[in-house]
C-alpha cells in the first residue's frame, strides 16, 4: 500500500527530532519510509498496546502518532493496559468543519471517562485556510463557535493559536517520497542546477525539459518547505512548554 504523508503527520515527523516515534496503525501501515533516519521508529497495531507500555516507562521523550482509523481501538486498550499513566501530553488535529468537530469533542469526552486530565488534552487546528490566518478570523467562523462551546463544557481550554495552515507542498513532499527532515536538510541550490543544464549545449532537449522541470519541483518544495517549517517550529514551541 501506498504510504501517503498527511499534513498532521508532517508536524510530527518535523517535531519528533531525537524522539521516538511509535505508529498505531492497523496492518502495520505505518509510514516508516517518510521519517527522518535519525528517528527511532516502531510501527504498533493498536491490539498490542501492552507491548510498548514498559518502553515508555524507560524513556524520556516519545511521541504516539495513531492513525484515525485506530482510534476508538487505541483508546479502548489504552485504557486497559494504563498507558494514560505515562502520558504527559495528548494532542488532537481537528479542522473547521461540522463533523471533524463533533468527532474531536466525542475523543475528548472518551479521554476524560479514561481519566485524562483536561491540562493534558490540546487541539491542534489543522488545514487553516490562509485567508483565516489570524484568530479573529478563526473566531468569526461558525464551527469555530461550536468548538469553543463544546470545550468549555468539558473544561478543556482551547486556543486558535494553535493552528496549522493548508500546505500543499505536503502532497509533493509525498510524492517524491521524502520526509520533511530531509527536505529541510537539503541545502541544494536548484535555480543554479537549471542554469546549468540550460547552458550544457551536450544535454537533448526533450532531457533538459525533463530534468529541468524535476529539478524546479524540487526547487518549489524547498521553499514552501522553508516556509511551513517556521509555522511548525511556532506551534512545536508552543507546545514544549507543557511537556515537563
Amino acid at each position: 500500500m501506498e504510504k501517503v504523508l498527511s499534513q498532521e503527520k508532517c508536524f510530527i515527523h518535523f517535531w519528533v527530532k531525537k524522539k521516538i516515534l511509535y505508529e498505531i496503525e492497523k496492518f502495520n501501515e505505518g509510514s516508516e519510509k517518510l521519517v527522518s533516519k535519525n528517528v527511532r521508529y516502531k510501527c504498533v497495531e493498536p491490539s498490542k498496546i501492552d507491548e510498548i507500555v514498559p518502553e515508555l516507562l524507560l524513556v524520556d521523550n516519545a511521541i504516539i502518532d495513531v492513525g484515525a482509523s485506530s482510534v476508538d481501538e487505541f483508546l479502548q486498550n489504552s485504557k486497559e493496559h494504563n498507558l494514560f499513566d505515562v502520558i504527559d501530553m495528548i494532542v488532537i488535529p481537528t479542522v473547521l468543519e461540522s463533523k471533524q468537530v463533533a468527532d474531536t469533542i466525542k475523543i475528548v469526552k472518551e479521554l476524560q471517562k479514561f481519566g485524562s486530565s483536561e491540562e493534558k488534552i490540546f487541539i491542534v487546528l489543522n488545514k487553516v485556510k490562509e485567508e483565516l490566518d489570524n484568530n479573529k478570523a478563526i473566531e468569526q467562523n461558525p464551527h469555530y463557535n461550536s468548538l469553543a462551546l463544546s470545550f468549555s463544557s468539558t473544561g478543556v481550554e482551547y486556543d486558535p493559536e494553535y493552528r496549522l495552515l493548508e500546505y500543499e507542498v505536503v502532497d509533493k513532499i509525498s510524492e517524491l517520497e521524502l520526509s520533511i527532515a530531509d527536505v529541510l536538510a537539503d541545502k541544494t541550490d536548484y535555480m543554479k542546477e537549471i542554469e546549468r543544464i540550460k547552458k550544457d549545449e551536450n544535454i537533448p532537449k526533450e532531457e533538459k525539459l525533463k530534468s529541468v522541470k524535476e529539478l524546479y519541483d524540487k526547487h518549489l518544495v524547498q521553499k514552501r518547505a522553508k516556509e511551513m517549517q517556521k509555522d511548525f517550529e511556532r506551534l512545536a514551541a508552543r507546545l514544549a512548554v507543557f511537556i515537563k
